[in-house]
């Protein structure tokens, strides 16, 4: 896991060691102890030449509160570290009053407790920025004025040095701000240097990961969704992509179950956010990625996709192919007022162009296999085929090899025997014919070729005419036909020759796999139960083997044929008829038969016009 976080140097911006504490801690005591010790030492309060009027706490009573003040002090320096967390107000201010206090009632300007300004005075300094550190400094400065008036209202001597003590506080106090600057600039520098340092290590490794991901997009994605969690603040993340319409986008990856993968999402339009910052000039060689804000400080409100998810700002940043074109975006959730930095923003652009990229390939990469996938597809349906179709070539001419040498009159033959023989000669050609028919059309289908001539028809009075054609097929196999239709079923909107054909290949299909002596059900009906009140349906149902679940896709695939050599055929059959329900609108499927076998459902639209195909009138049929 990535663990490095960018966080910006702000508000009180202390130098991140706790030397800087241990510092404060040492020089507190050591101010302490010499001022304790010298006038402990001398038994008086001021310096030479001051007077002593204005003491009102003698030098040991003094000594003993500031140690009582001192001791829990330091314990809370040692273990809380103010000056690196940034909690430096209430241990000045404490320290200030101490010395203002500690101060006046020794004495005044004349005490050597006076010096225990110099603490606040460098913890000012050190803590906070010049501006703010040299009013503090100021403050303080007059709080050492204030506390030496008891001395120096009538003595010159005590007022010169109040005036000195003045004066160098201040310069103590602004040579320390300077030297604290100055280290805080360096800090910043050497921070600014190491933040780029960890950015660029992150997206390497980013890159790497990516690189690794085996052109996978869901490793990919869940990288990217790691990479974001580098930065703080961070409450959720997602990855959207278009979807393949392009009118909306849905969720691809995430890390809320607010939001789980697949969910719908509106597109994280640039009209509905406030830029962080603008797209790179034209002149870049790859476009780039810009940052858009919603919530927190941005004028707009967050979009209702996320409002319910407890964030003040939706960061979107757009994944942008090469090309220019938006393929997606990443959407980041933050409970926070805090802006990105600088570092942050140019993370989040480089992911998005490093997960854009990877993502484009990984789609690349897909096509490519599908495409391989496809030819290999192809490869073995070809091979398939002319072994079909050398097999359904080699029968029929077998057969007229055979009976060619008696075509030659023989007048012993008895009448019935020349006419088997006729009538196998012509079922033989009829059975080339179909053949070469039903590739020419697979070929026109295929190319888009075949136009059709629809027409309001009577699709009863049509199925009775090719159950008739079909009869002599059944007959030979001692099948037969159970016709069932509604009586007063709607007209469907077809060209009439096209639904013949449909039915004639689907009828031929069950008669081939139905067993002798079975029956064969034709039936028609409206509406149809899956597909509204528009459509109906034809279900041609036998009692053959059936077709196993994983075929059923397959059997209407072109040159697919099933495994059993003694009934497989080209595989054109089924294939046709697919694209010719396809051309009128409807679809075709195939189920199981209650009681074994296979229905062959497909359905034609209806239409409200009255004017009936000819070709389609009741009376024109036998039945």
């Amino acid at each position: 896991m990535m663990q490095p976080s960018f966080h910006a140097t702000q508000g009180l911006a202390p130098v991140p060691s706790p030397r800087g504490d241990y510092f404060l801690l040492a020089l507190r005591w050591l101010i302490f102890g010499g001022v304790s010790v010298i006038t402990l030492s001398s038994g008086r309060s001021a310096y030479e030449g001051a007077v002593d009027a204005g003491t009102i706490v003698s030098p040991w009573l003094a000594t003993l509160l500031i140690a009582a003040y001192y001791l829990p002090v330091s314990v809370f320096v040692w273990r809380q570290r103010p000056l690196v967390t940034g909690r430096m107000g209430g241990l000045l201010l404490a320290d200030a009053v101490l010395a203002t206090i500690i101060t006046a009632l020794t004495g005044g300007g004349g005490s050597l407790f006076s010096l225990l300004f110099v603490i606040p005075i460098v913890e000012a300094g050190l803590a906070y920025r010049w501006r703010v550190a040299l009013a503090l400094i100021a403050t303080i400065g007059l709080c050492s004025l204030l506390a030496s008036l008891p001395l120096s209202g009538g003595n010159a001597g005590a007022a010169a040095v109040t005036a000195v003590k003045f004066l160098f506080s201040l310069l103590l106090g602004l040579l320390v701000t300077v030297f604290s600057e100055q280290m805080r600039q360096e800090y910043t520098v050497r921070q600014a240097a190491l933040l780029a340092t960890v950015r660029m290590a992150v997206l390497n490794e980013i890159s790497l990961r990516l690189g690794e991901s085996q052109l996978e997009p869901e490793r990919i994605l869940t990288t990217t969704l790691e990479s974001t969690h580098v930065l703080p603040d961070i409450t959720f993340s997602l990855v959207v992509l278009s979807d393949p319409e392009g009118h909306d986008w849905y969720v691809a990856a995430s890390t809320t179950e607010r939001h789980p993968v697949g969910q719908r999402a509106p597109k994280i339009d640039e009209a509905g956010f406030t830029p962080y910052f603008g797209p790179a000039g034209s002149g870049t060689a790859r476009p780039q990625p810009a940052l858009y804000l919603a919530g927190g400080e941005a004028t707009r409100p967050l979009p209702e996709f996320v409002a319910d998810d407890e964030i003040t700002q939706l960061i979107g940043v757009p994944l942008i192919l090469p090309t220019g074109a938006v393929m997606g975006a990443i959407a980041l959730g933050r409970q926070t007022d805090r802006p990105l930095s600088d570092d942050e923003q140019l993370f989040l652009r480089s992911l998005a162009l490093e997960a854009g990229l990877a993502l484009r390939n990984a789609q690349l990469y897909s096509r490519e296999q599908e495409q391989v996938e496809r030819l290999r597809r192809f490869e073995a349906l070809r091979a398939t085929f002319f072994s079909a179709t050398a097999h359904e070539l080699k029968t029929p001419l077998t057969v007229l090899k055979t009976l060619a040498p008696t075509l030659t009159p023989l007048p012993h033959l008895p009448s019935q025997t020349q006419t088997e023989i006729s009538q196998t000669f012509t079922q033989n050609l009829e059975r080339l014919e179909l053949l070469v028919t039903d590739m020419l059309e697979s070929v026109r289908l295929e190319a888009g070729a075949v136009t059709l001539h629809p027409r309001s028809l009577d699709l009863a009075s049509r199925t009775r005419r090719v159950l008739e054609r079909l009869a002599p097929l059944l007959e030979r196999k001692q099948q037969k036909f159970e016709f069932h239709a509604p009586a007063h079923l709607p007209l469907v909107y077809a060209d009439g020759k096209r639904v013949e054909q449909i039915l004639s290949n689907l009828i031929d299909n069950a008669a081939k796999f139905a067993p002798p002596a079975s029956v064969i059900e034709v039936s028609l009906s409206q509406p149809c139960p899956s597909d509204g009140q528009g459509l109906a349906q034809v279900v041609v149902a036998d009692a053959g083997p059936g077709v196993p679940l994983q075929e059923r896709r397959l059997i209407f695939d072109r040159f697919y044929s099933t495994a059993d050599r003694a009934l497989a055929g080209v595989g054109l059959g089924l294939f046709i008829c697919r694209e010719l329900v396809r051309l009128h609108g409807g679809r075709i499927w195939v189920e199981d038969r209650p009681g074994g076998g296979s229905r062959f459902c497909f359905t034609l639209p209806l239409t409200s016009e009255e004017i009936i195909d000819e070709e389609s009138q009741p009376q024109n049929s036998n039945h």
